[in-house]
């Protein structure tokens, strides 16, 4: 398994290598919801209650749409994954935004998963790694984990005082 995982790593990592990232203004929420509307039946299966708390700020990042909402489907995979065992009343998953200083960050929680390969989570780190972001995974204090992507938000224009239309600077 380990070999296999390695094989399929590297394969990966080498299509990123060689594809250019198709980067223009990326709405996050937007993402959110197109990655949950992918695995909303497995959730439904699966007995999973899904909650989205969106940062009222916009979180608009140069990125790749397709790479991106493929960071969201890992995590939720991984999330649902995770709670194959726990009891279907406990079965939560929590979807957040918030706009930290220069960087937007999604948290995706209640994601441990002890056993598989970790591919995915790897190549999701590939991914957020070629958005120049971050990835980060802490345990909650009640049980389950939090992965959170940290990813630069996209400049926005401002209204120059005294201008009579929007300038970019």
């Amino acid at each position: 398994e380990g070999a296999q995982a390695a094989q399929i790593i590297e394969r990966h990592r080498t299509m990123l290598r060689g594809h250019q990232l198709d980067t223009k203004p990326i709405d996050l929420h937007a993402v959110i919801h197109e990655s949950l509307a992918l695995v909303a039946h497995d959730l439904s299966t699966r007995q999973i209650e899904a909650t989205v708390n969106l940062a009222s700020s916009p979180c608009v990042v140069n990125g790749d749409q397709v790479l991106l909402q493929q960071v969201l489907v890992n995590l939720v995979v991984n999330a649902m994954d995770a709670m194959a065992e726990t009891p279907a009343a406990r079965r939560r998953l929590t979807i957040s935004t918030a706009v930290r200083g220069t960087d937007v960050e999604i948290s995706v929680r209640d994601t441990t998963k002890a056993h598989g390969l970790g591919i995915g989570l790897t190549i999701t780190r590939t991914i957020v790694e070629a958005h120049h972001g971050t990835i980060a995974a802490h345990s909650n204090p009640e049980g389950g984990a939090t992965f959170t992507v940290a990813l630069r938000r996209r400049d926005t224009p401002r209204v120059l005082p005294g201008s009579p239309s929007a300038a970019l600077l």
